[in-house]
């Protein structure tokens, strides 16, 4: 039986063994995460609005991430809560369990976890649905408008990564190293394909990426692989990391980052070590940097920024790999994707807190704790708007005080005061450097 276990895992068993065998001290302090930061003259940051009907995710690691379409922010609960509010006031719109049995009295009072839809990786919206997978091995779509169950398909492993939906398709890579196209329309199974699992893996996947015409998947056998998205022939692969080293944990090679397409380059990045560029049509690799990570990657213009292992980052052309600034600041606080926010580099971290980087020189620019449980996933973003869900299942929606709302034609708008929003758009004058206004 393949053995998937939490990054967190493997890292405690490696600190565990080398405790045992003596490690010195100073290898203790390194692995300790930094402090955190102390930015001086932070640009303000504002509570547009806020919602805690999401429940938490426990100790697991979901990364549970919002996403925005049609008007509404729609964000998940591990248990199987979905909801759907007003993008701009924060009100609610739609509630949906989708759990087979709804609601019991056990589940609710969290027992019997087997009950439980155990949502994960995140929501894609698209053709009038909002698409998911669970670890139980199902994936779901629901109205967008109403929030009722569509279909629900049944796959073989956990879908712990987010779908790719696009020509009528719902993609989907399993733990278990298989990736299936379903009928966006119906659920029904156009085609399956199945790739090699080592026995010792990140517990993790990348989310399937469409692009002319292909499925690019990343891999935890350390292949970037190419499917024909209409038949689901494989087209090419490519090795961007072999594994090396004694121990099975030193020969893990996850790909866990979500390759990204750039032109007619894509781009990936491997837990064993290797951010490879390598071209679309073929898999040739342009070319390959000796650099480590799990998160997914963010582009803006021709720099390409990283995460690695041990939450540094690194800015670098996407063109040839050199490296332009890099960052320890937030060393081993387990940050999440980077995302580009209002010209910023924008992380959370395993302490709640949002840090806002200067993308030209690596300098923390603004700072906000979203959740005092801690952050798994990445922010949201649609234009001024940040939208981050924490661990607790709380949802926040950010802005730069004195940002102006504006809609998808940039048109300035006033959104509707509600429950949610009663202290709208602060100005820095409010700013008192503790978020709060």
């Amino acid at each position: 039986m393949t053995l998937r276990l939490k990054l967190k895992s493997i890292l405690l068993t490696a600190a565990v063994a080398m405790t045992l065998q003596g490690c010195s001290s100073s290898d203790d302090v390194a692995s300790l995460p930094a402090p955190l930061p102390v930015v001086k003259n932070p640009q303000p940051v504002g509570q547009l609005w806020l919602s805690t009907d999401a429940d938490g995710t426990d100790e697991f690691y979901s990364v549970l991430r919002p996403v925005v379409g049609y008007d509404k922010v729609f964000i998940a609960s591990r248990s199987g809560d979905i909801y759907a509010y007003e993008k701009f006031s924060g009100d609610w719109v739609w509630a949906s369990d989708i759990r087979k049995q709804q609601n019991s009295i056990w589940v609710t009072l969290g027992f019997d976890d087997e009950e439980i839809a155990k949502v994960a990786g995140g929501i894609v919206a698209s053709y009038k649905k909002v698409f998911f997978g669970t670890e139980n091995g199902e994936v779901i779509a629901l109205d967008e408008a109403t929030g009722k169950v569509v279909w629900r398909s049944k796959v073989k492993g956990e879908v712990l990564a987010k779908p790719a939906v696009d020509k009528g398709l719902v993609f989907v890579q399993t733990g278990s190293g298989l990736v299936y196209a379903l009928d966006a329309e119906t659920g029904e199974e156009k085609w399956m394909t199945e790739s090699e699992v080592p026995v010792l893996t990140i517990r993790g996947t990348a989310s399937p990426v469409y692009a002319n015409g292909g499925v690019i998947v990343g891999g935890a056998n350390g292949k970037v692989s190419v499917y024909l998205a209409e038949t689901g022939q494989l087209a090419w692969e490519q090795a961007v990391a072999k594994p090396a080293g004694s121990t099975e944990l030193e020969r893990v090679v996850d790909v866990d980052a979500t390759p990204i397409v750039l032109g007619s380059l894509i781009y990936s990045v491997s837990y064993g070590g290797k951010l490879t560029a390598m071209e679309m049509r073929n898999g040739r690799v342009v070319w390959d940097r000796d650099y480590s990570g799990f998160v997914d990657m963010v582009a803006s213009g021709n720099e390409l920024f990283v995460v690695d292992n041990q939450s540094n980052i690194y800015a670098l052309d996407r063109r040839n790999g050199v490296e332009k600034w890099s960052s320890s600041e937030l060393l081993n606080r387990e940050i999440t994707a980077p995302v580009i926010h209002e010209g910023k580099l924008a992380v959370g971290d395993f302490e709640g807190f949002i840090h806002w980087f200067n993308a030209e020189t690596g300098k923390i620019e603004a700072q906000y704790l979203a959740d005092i449980d801690g952050l798994n996933s990445s922010p949201y973003i649609e234009r001024e708007r940040l939208y981050v869900q924490g661990k607790s299942g709380k949802l926040s929606a950010l802005v730069f005080a004195g940002a102006k709302i504006t809609d998808e034609e940039g048109n300035e708008i006033t959104p509707r005061r509600s429950r949610r929003n009663e202290e709208i758009l602060p100005t820095k004058d409010q700013y008192d450097g503790h978020n709060r206004f």
